[in-house]
């Protein structure tokens, strides 16, 4: 039977569903072995719901032989056949079929064609006929899932029933659910509170006549709710019910969606800081989590856009928003010196994207001093301090655009006397973008100092990795060579030469005697903290054997 079914359904797509159902009626009733418990009375006999009061009533009303169950279905598919074609009513006449006395069954065992004894009790009760009713087309789906199931089902070490009882269940599912002799035309719906696709009857489905074992007409108008209701809890007939699927069920990592805020009130842009803060992009020691806008939080929400592929605004749009409170998984953060020294040094001075406009009165006057203590942004570049070369920071700071390092070096040669001492022209205070960088704060003439020293072409990137090579290799050996022989365990260098040595470039920490070397400029950490910082890192570059510098 099943290869049957097959051959048809997939390779003859246009097969009607007359043939399909002549087919399995044959198979079933020469291969039937199901002891008939509910003779067939009539068309309607299995879809009387009226008389279903128990569980137990619906499983026994509902447990069909193998003929009458399909002739019941197969029934209504023959009936549009009869009514279209007037020689089958002609020649069912020849089959002696009284539908008050005889059933089905009885007149196959009498020796009669299956087909034909059908259709002649279709043609016999077509003249009571209520009116017509067409088959779903979806019967066909039905059918072909049938199939699918009963693949499953004949696939070794199951337990499952066989095919014939599994198609017994859905037609007399089917039938119980309403077959009537009227024909309307059923469009399918899918309900999403079933674990199936589910089908609605519309249209005038809900106001057909079922007929009962009477044969009396009543008017059905339940409710899906209502039917539900009806319908058996377990069981055949049973409506199914499936366990709703969880994301991990399919495979979905749940993850909460971040809470979108344009941040406006004092509060807002404070936990806005402390989100930039915390990603490195916002210096929470220098800037201060304020509420207060400025060119701290303009350059860190700028250079924060820029490192994760957003639109680069200085405000926090809707992109921005929903990815600064994803969390640090989610985005690019900005490092921190991890050397315990440089770390210590870069805390008082600022992030690797810190910059600064000097101290000029001049400037001063004209408004374009700024600090910004974490993330700068170049507007002139297109991108953060980061991400700049060498010689692009070195012509910012000089006031030029464009300049090659060999014009830079001639630039600031030709502003340096006699002394070695650069004295920076009006031009270039009033043209500069920015006067030191970096976490360990680099001024012009440093910065083109550790190029000659360490041999830098100009086109390097300005990463943390750069800088901490500048202050290693250069800042705190070559340049302040006491405190490099401090640290390595030089005898001759005592602790507060160190503490002095070190002050003279890091305004941020202070001398021996408290303070900040440079004046009007005040030191960010204790004399005591400096001690201990500078003791530890002794003790670890002596254990190491390496100076900072080497």
């Amino acid at each position: 039977m099943l290869l049957a079914w097959l051959i048809i359904i997939n390779f003859e797509g246009t097969t009607q569903m007359a043939d399909i159902a002549s087919i399995l009626l044959k198979d079933l009733y020469n291969g039937a072995d199901v002891v008939p418990t509910v003779p067939s009375k009539g068309l309607g006999a299995m879809t009387g719901r009226n008389s279903v009061t128990t569980e137990q009533d619906t499983q026994d009303q509902m447990q069909p032989s193998g003929v009458s169950a399909v002739a019941d279905y197969v029934r209504s598919i023959f009936k549009q056949q009869v009514d279209a074609d007037t020689s089958i009513a002609a020649s069912a006449k020849s089959i002696p079929f009284d539908p008050s006395v005889d059933d089905i069954d009885s007149l196959v065992a009498s020796g009669y064609n299956p087909e034909d004894v059908l259709k002649a009790s279709i043609a016999t009760g077509s003249a009571s006929a209520t009116g017509r009713r067409s088959i779903r087309s979806e019967t066909m789906d039905d059918l072909e899932r049938l199939v699918r199931e009963t693949q499953e089902a004949r696939k070794p070490k199951t337990t499952r029933r066989s095919v014939s009882s599994q198609v017994l269940d859905m037609l007399a599912t089917e039938l119980n659910r309403g077959m009537t002799s009227k024909q309307t035309d059923i469009q399918p719906t899918v309900s999403a509170d079933s674990s199936r696709d589910r089908f609605e009857l519309q249209g005038e489905m809900r106001d057909l006549p079922v007929l009962d074992d009477e044969d009396t007409p009543s008017v059905d108008t339940l409710s899906n709710e209502a039917l539900d209701k009806e319908l058996p809890s377990a069981g055949l007939g049973s409506r199914p019910v499936a366990e709703a699927l969880t994301d991990d069920d399919m495979g979905i990592t749940s993850k909460p969606i971040p809470t979108y805020i344009v941040p406006k009130t004092k509060a807002e842009i404070k936990d806005t800081q402390k989100s930039l803060s915390d990603a490195g992009y916002y210096s929470e020691k220098l800037a201060k989590i304020d509420g207060l806008k400025g060119a701290n939080y303009e350059n860190s929400i700028k250079s924060f856009q820029y490192n994760n592929n957003l639109k680069v605004t200085g405000e926090i749009d809707e992109p921005t928003s929903i990815l600064l409170r994803e969390g640090e998984s989610s985005f690019v953060t900005n490092p921190k010196p991890s050397d315990p020294l440089l770390s210590f040094i870069s805390s008082g001075e600022g992030g690797y994207g810190a910059a600064n406009n000097g101290t000029s009165s001049r400037l001063k006057k004209k408004g374009k001093l700024f600090s910004v203590y974490d993330s700068y942004y170049s507007d002139e570049n297109n991108k953060p301090l980061q991400n700049m070369t060498v010689r692009e920071i070195l012509n910012s700071q000089t006031g030029n655009t464009g300049f090659s390092l060999q014009q830079i070096k001639d630039y600031m040669k030709g502003n340096t006397n006699k002394k070695g001492k650069y004295t920076a022209p009006s031009r270039e205070l009033d043209n500069r973008e920015f006067f030191a960088v970096g976490a360990y704060q680099i001024i012009p003439t440093t910065m083109m100092a550790a190029v000659n020293s360490m041999g830098l072409t100009g086109e390097e990137t300005f990463t943390p990795q750069l800088q901490d090579k500048i202050a290693k290799d250069f800042l705190s050996s070559k340049k302040r060579p006491f405190l490099n022989n401090y640290l390595i365990g030089t005898d001759s260098v005592s602790l507060e030469q160190a503490m002095d040595d070190i002050a003279k470039e890091w305004a941020s920490l202070p001398t021996s005697s408290g303070g900040s070397h440079y004046s009007g400029q005040r030191s960010a950490h204790t004399i005591e903290e400096a001690k201990e910082i500078l003791k530890n890192s002794k003790s670890k570059y002596e254990a190491e054997n390496l100076g900072l510098g080497v």
